[in-house]
């Protein structure tokens, strides 16, 4: 079955707009979000669809560090003024929040009863994600080495 693809709109804690992209199959679902003004990656989601009712997520990440391409004599112009290009973080800003109520929202839209997910990161203390998650909604079962999560979008 081929890919739909849609465009919807989040915004951070300041009110800046960014563009969510799903992409969706019969089984997968990718949302990509970029700047809406320069269309710059900054996140990524990903969840399967695993019956009608049940939603799997399976990766939520916002990016610490982008950098915008730019043509050859816009970086020769940085090089010879001494402006090099900085990175910007576009984590903390609540993108991540917007994008994870667009999620419930959209699966819950589409019919399905209940969110489940495990927390495993890298890079962000487990404890921190946990209250992320309790926050907006969701039971988390930290009995298990992966903390389990379950929302039910029914209530």
């Amino acid at each position: 079955m081929p890919t739909e693809t849609q465009r919807n709109e989040i915004f951070d804690n300041e009110g800046v707009p960014y563009w969510v992209f799903v992409d969706k199959d019969e089984k997968f679902v990718q949302l990509t979000v970029t700047t809406a003004h320069r269309n710059l990656p900054v996140g990524l989601a990903r969840y399967w669809i695993r019956s009608p009712e049940e939603i799997e997520l399976d990766d939520i990440y916002i990016f610490d560090e982008t950098f915008k391409p730019e043509p050859l004599w816009l970086a020769i112009v940085r090089w010879v003024f001494c402006c090099p290009q900085c990175p910007q973080n576009y984590q903390r800003k609540g993108i991540g929040t917007s994008l994870l109520e667009f999620i419930i929202q959209h699966t819950k839209k589409g019919g399905a009863s209940y969110i489940t997910g495990f927390i495993a990161s890298e890079k962000t203390d487990t404890g921190v994600l946990v209250r992320w998650y309790e926050g907006l909604g969701f039971e988390v079962d930290t009995s298990y080495n992966l903390p389990r999560l379950r929302l039910n979008l029914k209530k």
